[in-house]
């Protein structure tokens, strides 16, 4: 729409005289008539602003359901991170009942030895919940842009 610089540069060569030239040619391009291209380049400009603009809204809602899914699986972690540190600390006081069992002769050496297993059981247990709540914190405190550490 606005008149636009030219320059050209050449070479010509007559066969006749057989003389060879160099020419240049300054110039200025004013469009008179572009059969309604500005019409079409704003049209084109406002479907590109649309389209941007619903990506920006899809792009907050798939952040809102991602950030409402972690939320909830956070908790859920965090839950079950409860429940196995009670069933933990059951196991614990359960081991030394156990003890005295034994001690006493109520029970054989290898179900002590199952009592044993089963806390180191929930030992790797609750290790496993931690693991899993900690991730997902660090995951909700990256969405949210805070660094971890």
């Amino acid at each position: 729409f606005l008149p636009t610089p030219e320059v050209r540069v050449g070479r010509s060569y007559d066969f006749l005289t057989n003389n060879e030239g160099y020419y240049t040619t300054l110039g200025l391009a004013i469009p008179l008539w572009m059969g309604g291209e500005r019409y079409y380049q704003l049209k084109r400009m406002k479907i590109l602003a649309g389209r941007f603009e619903r990506r920006v809204v899809s792009e907050r809602i798939k952040l809102k359901q991602e950030l409402d899914l972690l939320i909830q699986s956070l908790i859920t972690a965090r839950q079950q991170l409860e429940i196995v540190k009670s069933k933990r600390e059951l196991a614990l006081l359960r081991i030394q009942d156990t003890r005295d069992e034994y001690t006493v002769g109520k029970i054989t050496y290898s179900e002590l030895i199952n009592h044993q297993i089963t806390v180191m059981l929930t030992a790797i247990e609750e290790a496993d919940a931690q693991t899993a709540y900690y991730a997902k914190r660090m995951r909700l405190d990256m969405l949210m842009g805070e660094t971890p550490f």
